[in-house]
């Protein structure tokens, strides 16, 4: 990254913020690979399953950052599920699926909307 423009700076500050907000610090290899970034644990609290010293993804700019979005994405979707655990999802997924096959089978009967299957 010899040449690092005033948006790419931002970028960078960016993936900073949105790592250390999930638990993560941020890091990069040096010398050896200027454009690789490294994400470790913050501290031993922040991911507790994880030593703070393991490297728990490397890549470059993009990779990281599409890293961190679908983190981001996997949190959300299982807090809109209100999981607590991935053992649960399959159960909870399905239970959404049920909700809406019984709106829908509701929406049909009152002759409100048409559903063909």
């Amino acid at each position: 990254m010899s040449d690092v423009g005033f948006n790419t700076y931002e970028r960078i500050k960016k993936l900073e913020s949105v790592a250390q907000k999930m638990g993560f610090r941020l890091t990069g290899l040096g010398r050896g690979a200027p454009d690789i970034f490294i994400l470790k644990p913050n501290d031993d609290e922040s991911l507790p399953v994880f030593n703070k010293d393991l490297s728990l993804f490397g890549g470059n700019l993009e990779q990281t950052e599409a890293f961190l979005h679908g983190i981001e994405w996997a949190r959300d979707y299982d807090t809109r599920l209100g999981l607590r655990t991935s053992k649960t999802r399959p159960k909870a997924e399905q239970k959404v699926r049920n909700r809406r096959l019984i709106k829908m089978i509701k929406g049909t009967a009152d002759g409100k909307k048409d559903y063909t299957f």
